[in-house]
């Protein structure tokens, strides 16, 4: 099974990965790392699960990385990537955030404006 991230990576799943707990077989420390790496809230933002073929098996949204816990076994190390689900009220603060940005923004192009007007 592959994880499917908001920016389009694709990772190598076990197939008893859910939303909230993605499971991961690794053959060295720096395989896991890379993959917590691009685990980001904005790549959970929006991710799926899909088989080899591109076959969509569950679609999320909004959720963050946890924690990570990992065994080794075999010589492989098997990682676990607790997510959660956002909630609402860290949705609103992200969505209020976004907002004063592009208001910054805005306000820094007319200062420009008015000031370049003189």
């Amino acid at each position: 099974m592959k994880l499917k991230l908001k920016d389009e990576t694709m990772l190598d799943v076990l197939d008893s990965s859910t939303a909230t707990l993605i499971k991961m077989k690794f053959d060295s420390l720096e395989g896991m790392d890379a993959a917590r790496i691009v685990l980001t809230k904005k790549n959970l933002a929006s991710f799926q699960f899909t088989d080899e073929d591109g076959k969509v098996y569950g679609e999320f949204e909004n959720h963050l990385l946890v924690n990570v816990s990992y065994r080794e076994e075999a010589g492989k190390y098997l990682a676990d990537f607790a997510l959660r689900e956002l909630s609402d009220t860290e949705l609103r603060l992200d969505a209020l955030e976004a907002g004063q940005e592009t208001q910054a923004g805005a306000i820094e192009e007319l200062a420009a404006l008015v000031g370049g007007g003189e």
